[in-house]
């Protein structure tokens, strides 16, 4: 018999209570982190900046269209850098209220994948905010120069954050293969049988999210989507659920 989770048992009524308890303090940690972002707004909007600055050192910067519109921008930005000043602590709160209900090794599952989620959209975030971005910028660039570009703080933002969690969420491929494997919804081997398919899956997909139609900045993104694949392929082969072992006496997978 499995063992039982340590924590006493909760109603339904406690249950509510104390995901009300965790939202409001998730909710807390993020207003502060918003207010420590706003004091670092300068910083973090350079940070923004420094993709087109690199391209552009001589644009004397986005334009605004109103007089409140560079104050909604701050605020959108310090909500993003407050979100992401407080991750730690809001995920901190998600594990306080999953984990007494959890098993020992389903503990140690729950953190592995978390820590592999995190890390994947870390690394697809980089990849787009070092890599792909510039190649992007570079191209639309070059097809402005025939006009005058002014480029406004809600269409820069827009871009900016749509292409990087967009990327940020495509890197995590092996975290879903890595689930679908241990629930036994697909292998490593049926992932290798469509390999092909991936191949051309991966530059539509990449010409869907690149707005530039050129096929180098598409290449720089498919590449790695194909990466990815062959890794969720590797991902599924290592974590995959593994056939029952047959019975010899009756011919039937044993429990």
């Amino acid at each position: 018999m499995g063992a039982t989770p340590t924590e006493p048992t909760m109603s339904l009524w406690d249950h509510l209570r104390e995901l009300r308890y965790r939202l409001i303090m998730s909710l807390a940690g993020v207003f502060v982190g918003m207010v420590i972002a706003w004091f670092l707004r300068k910083m973090i909007l350079s940070m923004l900046m420094r993709p087109l600055q690199v391209l552009l050192p001589d644009y004397p910067g986005l334009t605004v269209l109103s007089l409140t519109e560079a104050f909604i921008f701050y605020i959108k930005i310090s909500l993003f850098g407050g979100v992401v000043i407080a991750s730690p602590w809001v995920f901190w709160h998600i594990w306080r209220f999953v984990a007494p209900g959890l098993y020992t090794h389903e503990k140690r599952a729950f953190l592995g994948i978390a820590l592999f989620t995190v890390v994947c959209f870390l690394g697809g975030a980089y990849f787009g905010y070092r890599v792909l971005i510039p190649f992007m910028f570079r191209f639309l660039i070059g097809i402005s120069q025939d006009f005058q570009l002014m480029i406004t703080t809600t269409s820069y933002l827009t871009f900016f954050m749509q292409l990087i969690v967009g990327v940020g969420l495509i890197f995590e491929m092996p975290v879903f293969a890595l689930i679908l494997a241990r629930l036994g919804i697909i292998t490593a081997r049926t992932l290798g049988r469509f390999w092909k398919f991936a191949i051309v899956g991966s530059f539509i997909l990449a010409a869907v999210i690149t707005p530039s139609g050129d096929i180098v900045t598409q290449t720089v993104l498919a590449v790695p989507l194909i990466a990815l694949y062959l890794i969720s392929i590797l991902v599924a082969w290592i974590f995959g659920r593994r056939p029952a072992p047959v019975s010899e006496a009756t011919g039937e997978p044993t429990a």
